[in-house]
């Protein structure tokens, strides 16, 4: 067993050596197959060999297989151990003998496993030198066109698309956050059935002690609670999907919008693109917005959601259009500004309006109302915003615009 151990442990530890070896070696005793014989000729006994690591790979394979014949040998021998003795111990030994040869053949697996993961030429063909090819670099001796406009226009529309993208990703990251919460509502919601189912059961025994009495308050109390929270969250759901859909409606509009104002060959395209999202964020907007209305009317916190989706929506609108009328005027159109500013003056009048309502909601409290005061002032500062930049742009292009007064709805 201490010759095998022995074998075994070079064979682990040959390539540590072999790796740092790289010297001129003539061994007194070669080793066939190593040196500078042909392959062919298996009789062939070398003089010299390469290197001292070209030496040391031949012993590590006579090392290998040597190995697996001392592994058969101990297992055979274990076996026979085994069949011809009655003793304890012998059986002992027998076992011991076989579990050794199989603990040594899994070393020299191991070993073979340790070069394949340094580099697979040692696994495939047991080449232990670890010199990697090198690769000569040649400088760069040519010219570089310079890009024409439309290849730049090409360039930034293919980074705009990519960074929308991941903003895309990002929606869908608080979305599946949404879906989480709705699936937490909806359970809170049936274990609230399930307390009133048991409270009605309980209600149909013509006599009652005092203990179940208190049991049926008390599961109508957990089900008013749990309902109760379920509302909580789903609201909190409803108000992040929003924002978060209407937050990549907003970034893809915005670029575009931005770009169709900055001019270029994509213009059009561009501008067309922002009113597009434009459209699909007030119909997503108002869509939650009526789904909070009629779900949960005159609920408080359903109301500051409300608020905080308009002020939200504005915001977003006020930047988008902003930039659309900025696209017209380089263009020298008077109607289009006028139109984006009537826009914005109708969209936050009517926000303004609805949220005043609201105010006047019995049961809420006196923050909720704050809130909302906030919100209208954010929603009036940033529509004043818009219009204010869009005269000045006007102003700037000397165009009629600049003098523009909303319309009496």
């Amino acid at each position: 067993m201490k010759i095998l151990f022995s074998i075994v442990l070079f064979v682990f530890l040959a390539p540590v050596f072999t790796s740092a070896v790289n010297i001129n070696y003539t061994p007194l005793a070669p080793i066939p197959g190593t040196g500078d014989c042909p392959t062919s000729d298996p009789n062939c006994l070398p003089a010299k060999v390469q290197n001292l690591g070209g030496y040391l790979r031949g012993i590590y394979m006579t090392g290998v297989a040597l190995a697996g014949l001392f592994v058969v040998f101990s297992i055979v021998r274990g076996g026979f151990t085994l069949l011809f003795t009655d003793s304890v111990l012998g059986k002992t030994e027998g076992k011991g003998m076989i579990l050794h040869a199989l603990g040594g053949l899994l070393i020299v697996f191991s070993s073979f496993l340790l070069m394949n993961t340094i580099n697979p030429q040692l696994g495939r063909d047991l080449n232990l030198n670890l010199a990697f090819p090198q690769k000569n670099i040649t400088a760069f001796t040519g010219t570089v066109k310079p890009l024409t406009q439309a290849e730049l226009d090409a360039m930034t529309l293919r980074n705009q698309t990519i960074l929308t993208t991941k903003r895309h990703d990002l929606a869908k990251v608080t979305t599946a956050d949404s879906i989480v919460r709705d699936a937490t509502a909806h359970n809170s919601r049936l274990q609230a059935v399930e307390f009133r189912s048991q409270a009605d059961e309980l209600e149909k025994k013509p006599s009652k002690t005092p203990e179940e009495v208190q049991t049926i308050k008390d599961l109508r109390t957990n089900a008013t609670d749990l309902d109760a929270a379920a509302k909580v969250i789903e609201i909190d759901s409803i108000l992040a999907h929003t924002a978060a859909i209407g937050n990549d409606y907003y970034t893809k509009g915005s670029i575009a919008a931005q770009n169709s104002e900055q001019g270029g060959v994509n213009t059009q395209v561009n501008y067309e693109t922002a009113q597009k999202y434009l459209t699909d964020s007030n119909t997503w907007y108002a869509r939650n917005i009526s789904t909070l209305e009629t779900q949960y009317k005159n609920d408080p916190q359903a109301i500051e959601s409300i608020a905080a989706l308009y002020e939200h929506k504005i915001t977003q609108d006020s930047s988008i259009l902003s930039a659309l009328a900025g696209a017209k005027i380089n263009e020298q159109m008077v109607g289009e500004p006028t139109k984006f500013m009537q826009t914005m003056s109708d969209e936050a009048n009517a926000a303004v309006a609805k949220l005043q309502v609201y105010k006047t909601a019995p049961g809420l409290s006196q923050a909720a109302k704050d809130a909302i005061d906030k919100s209208i002032g954010t929603i009036r500062t940033n529509a004043t915003g818009m219009i204010n930049a869009t005269k000045s742009k006007c102003s700037a292009a000397t165009l009629s615009c600049r003098n523009w007064v909303p319309a009496t709805r």
